[in-house]
């Protein structure tokens, strides 16, 4: 890899990274890039006209993160505000004081939606055309777009909808403001995390909410602000009380994690407790609260301040739990005959992840063979098996998705300066299909997003490298400090490298220079 800033060839600006998308991962890789590989060129191409990502993107009411802002906050940029589960705005303004402070803003092209990339080992380069006529080149492709579609979220086909004579949406298409349901009686379908959020910020202005549910799913609460020893903590110093609340929250989570696996009716029971006592006395908890699967089969929801059980007590909310059968005129019926009167229904019913994971719509070819994401292997939940100079970044489904990300980062640029040192310019990851596991689940998950394409997700197996890990720690030591030449992962040279060492002359000398490299 060449580290000049940047180059014209063929028309094509060159740099020796680039990061497509300009969300939280994004950010994070920008950030290392620029902290560890300085001599690097590198360019953020975005496809939206402002950065975030989801927190740009999604527009329903009361949207909010689903982890606390020590891990969802960067380990190298302090949470300082005092909710440590943060409004979508508290969120952009952060990673913008991020983007701010670290000047990377220069690094970013915004409007910029990438339609393919292709790749040739001959020349070790990735060829990268934007739907606005923009032609890049890079010697590194790192993908930082996430899991969701983000042009349409998932609606199940219901019966009588254009029956209803109010207005339907879905939390990924929000269009409404808050006087177009004030005062309006809500049917909200689902009852995921996005549910759990939207919820109470609608009790807050509309007439009624309904909550259809097929199935109950688990709610846990926990403050919304920073409390006790932790608010003394960042008063003293925002930069210990960062990093230790960081690591009680990866800690506490990581012990949720591992009690939900290994004694789920104790988890279970301790939920429910809690649960029980922030309902309404009446309230028939064990219909509408109580899954038939066990914790952490699908993720918990997570309830701040108990405010979805507060807007329950205050009787602006209740909780139906029953099948769609059709829509009508003026509302949903339900499979046992009740009719749900609405003015305004909403889709909770999920979102839908990418069917060529993890390269969003973007069409990727590499040496004249088309990505196919079910063909691929994953290693060490980072990279794929024969798609060269290529990372992509994904979080964790029981932690924070920041956590991952910035470890990926940290292995990118480690890959980066080893592949410098090695003097070669391919790194592949040797394709190893005794290493698959049919039966390993791409998440150890049974929600309905990942179930829907679960089929279309690449291969991985079920030990290292092969396996993704749902472990902060012993990603740390995977990612962080174990040696990048395994012997899965390889370098090489392309062949104009080979070509640029024997030189025109094809001294003997050159020849000495490419066997050392070999």
């Amino acid at each position: 890899m060449r580290g000049a800033e940047y180059r014209k060839t063929m028309e094509r600006e060159h740099f020796d990274v680039l990061v497509i998308g300009c969300g939280i991962s994004g950010i994070a890789a920008a950030y290392y890039l620029k902290k560890n590989n300085p001599d690097k060129s590198f360019r953020i191409l975005e496809r939206r006209e402002s950065l975030g990502g989801t927190w740009d993107f999604f527009k329903y009411p009361g949207i909010r993160s689903d982890s606390d802002m020590y891990t969802f906050g960067y380990s190298f940029r302090p949470w300082t505000a005092r909710k440590m589960i943060a409004p979508k705005e508290d969120i952009l303004t952060y990673l913008w004081n991020v983007v701010h402070e670290f000047d990377l803003e220069k690094h970013i092209r915004f409007n910029t939606e990438v339609a393919s990339s292709t790749f040739s080992s001959d020349r070790g380069t990735w060829y990268v055309d934007g739907k606005n006529g923009k032609r890049y080149s890079c010697s590194f492709l790192f993908m930082c777009t996430g899991y969701y579609k983000y042009d349409k979220g998932y609606t199940p086909d219901f019966d009588g909808r254009e029956d209803f004579r109010g207005r339907v949406v879905h939390p990924q298409a929000w269009d409404l403001d808050p006087k177009d349901y004030e005062g309006k009686n809500i049917v909200v379908i689902g009852s995921g995390a996005t549910a759990a959020t939207l919820i109470p910020a609608l009790a807050d202005k509309a007439k009624f909410v309904t909550m259809l549910q097929r199935s109950p799913g688990y709610y846990a609460t926990r403050p919304s602000e920073t409390s006790g020893v932790s608010k003394i903590l960042n008063r003293i110093s925002p930069y210990l009380g960062h990093w230790l609340n960081r690591w009680k929250s990866i800690a506490t989570g990581s012990l949720l994690w591992n009690l939900s696996k290994k004694y789920p009716k104790m988890v279970r029971k301790a939920i429910m407790k809690d649960v029980r006592e922030r309902c309404p006395e009446d309230f028939d908890v064990d219909t509408h609260f109580n899954p038939k699967y066990d914790p952490w089969d699908q993720r918990i929801c997570l309830v701040p301040d108990g405010d979805f059980f507060e807007a329950l007590k205050r009787g602006r909310v209740d909780v139906v739990t029953d099948h769609v059968d059709r829509f009508t005129e003026s509302g949903v019926r339900t499979r046992s005959g009740k009719v749900l009167d609405a003015d305004i229904i909403v889709t909770a019913t999920g979102l839908n992840l990418q069917t060529n994971f993890p390269m969003s719509n973007i069409r990727v070819v590499v040496d004249n063979k088309t990505y196919d994401s079910p063909q691929a292997i994953m290693y060490r939940g980072v990279m794929l098996s024969d798609v060269p100079n290529f990372a992509f970044t994904m979080g964790y489904a029981n932690a924070s998705w920041t956590l991952k990300a910035e470890l990926t980062c940290v292995f990118v640029s480690r890959l980066l300066s080893a592949m410098d040192k090695s003097g070669k310019d391919i790194c592949v990851v040797a394709r190893d299909d005794s290493a698959v596991d049919e039966g390993e689940q791409f998440f150890d998950l049974s929600s309905g997003y990942l179930m829907r394409v679960k089929d279309r997700m690449p291969k991985q197996g079920n030990k290292s490298p092969w396996k993704l890990h749902q472990d902060y720690t012993m990603d740390m030591l995977n990612l962080s400090f174990r040696r990048i030449e395994d012997g899965v992962l390889r370098f090489k040279l392309s062949g104009q490298m080979r070509r640029d060492l024997l030189d025109n002359n094809n001294s003997g000398s050159s020849r000495s220079r490419l066997r050392s490299r070999l």
